[in-house]
């Protein structure tokens, strides 16, 4: 039972722990709890195995409760690889999305912000006085990542970033200013 149960908290642990606090080395946790666990997993699955073959050749049938315990040790054991996969695409794909952030620090509202570039064509819409705006959005292609915004009959533009490419991972925030200035900064 442990050989399920404590991979299934180790990995769960450290998931939304990598989820709150995006430290790199929890990722190698992570794969370490993978590899760690599969085999713990195994491990418990053969012990198991040779459990019931040994209490059903004692008893010449498994009891029913013999039958109940071994289906839900079973169970703890196998949904470690769904959980296992669940964690592992939700953590790819949080890695690998771009994430820009408006703050609209002007005194009047933004009526029009769209990003552009890499494959991605995203109209942000409206984003009020003193208010900040988050996107996260996924990078197609190779290129260039720009914003142009639009407030009342001002224009303004940048560039986000000189370079993305597919599935790149970035955390941008945009500061917009009186006069449409502006400011870009990287975020860890």
């Amino acid at each position: 039972m442990l050989c399920g149960a404590i991979p299934l908290l180790l990995g769960t642990s450290v998931y939304f722990a990598w989820r709150l606090t995006q430290w790199d080395w929890l990722i190698d946790a992570g794969l370490i709890i993978i590899y760690a666990g599969t085999a713990a997993v195994f491990v418990g699955l053969i012990c198991l195995f040779m459990h019931l073959r040994r209490e059903s050749l004692k008893y010449h049938s498994l009891p029913s409760s013999g039958k109940l315990q071994g289906a839900l040790v079973a169970g703890l054991l196998i949904v470690n690889f769904p959980a296992g996969a669940l964690f592992t695409f939700s953590a790819i794909s949080i890695y690998s999305r771009y994430t820009v952030e408006v703050v609209n620090q002007s005194g009047k509202p933004i009526d029009s912000f769209l990003i552009s570039g890499g494959g991605v064509y995203e109209e942000l819409g409206v984003i009020p006085a003193g208010k900040m705006a988050k996107w996260h959005f996924y990078v197609q292609t190779a290129g260039s990542l720009i914003f142009s915004a639009r407030q009342q009959s001002m224009e303004f533009g940048g560039q986000i970033e000189g370079y993305v490419s597919e599935h790149m991972r970035g955390h941008k925030t945009i500061s917009i200013k009186p006069e449409g200035a502006f400011e870009i900064s990287t975020d860890p």
